[in-house]
């Protein structure tokens, strides 16, 4: 991160920006998949969706601790 006067700049790679926008598109089809499991009382519906929805979050987290990782 290279601050020039007030103006702070951050470096983040796109391959991060794009691993947090899947993960979060993850996490949101997780939830939907475990609503409608329980709706529906589909429960191995709703385990998949808890699966993706978790999985999502792990990956979200690494993500956000790699970005940390490789600012300068």
């Amino acid at each position: 991160m290279k601050s020039i006067g007030h103006v702070t700049i951050e470096k983040t790679a796109k391959k991060f920006k794009l691993q947090g926008l899947l993960s979060g598109l993850l996490i949101f089809l997780g939830l939907a998949a475990t609503l409608l499991g329980g709706a529906k009382d589909v429960p191995v519906v709703m385990a998949i969706g808890l699966l993706w929805m978790f999985g999502g979050l792990g990956w979200n987290i690494v993500n956000r601790i790699r970005i940390w990782w490789n600012h300068e």
